[in-house]
């Protein structure tokens, strides 16, 4: 996702670095799925084994697992390989399902509701401009219907 953090291929360096630094205690290793939700697992599988990978570096060199955790809402449902020590659900404790073709392999109850009334309605002319900075224009008189 190329957030922070390093890439799988160069953690070995970054281990070590902090192993050496006297003020640094690695007491854990987390990476996030792209694509844990997605009906294709193939992404899903690579992140997982190139994670893996990277977490050889500790028993390799005699060093102690640190805590490892890995596994989103879409991961928790789909890919319970993936847990490690932890997980990390996210949209599963609204108990909502991260995407509308993931596995329903729990049973998710909404946590929560919105419910308004419409209080006022405009139709918008074609070509006429709106929003802050006059962003959008219909093309259309709105509502289109």
């Amino acid at each position: 996702m190329e957030r922070i953090g390093t890439h799988w291929d160069s953690a070995a360096s970054l281990f070590e670095a902090a192993v050496r630094a006297e003020h640094c205690d690695l007491v854990g290793v987390f990476s996030h799925f792209a694509q844990a939700d997605a009906e294709d697992p193939s992404y899903t599988r690579l992140q997982l084994e190139r994670f893996e990978e990277a977490c050889a570096y500790f028993p390799q060199h005699g060093l102690p697992m640190p805590v490892r955790h890995m596994a989103n809402s879409g991961a928790i449902l789909q890919h319970p390989d993936s847990f490690f020590d932890m997980v990390r659900p996210g949209i599963m404790l609204y108990g909502v399902y991260p995407a509308p073709g993931v596995q329903r392999s729990l049973r998710l109850t909404p946590v929560l509701s919105l419910q308004t009334r419409v209080v006022y309605f405009k139709v918008v002319r074609a070509g006429h401009p709106v929003s802050y900075d006059s962003t959008w224009a219909p093309e259309r008189m709105t509502p289109g219907w």
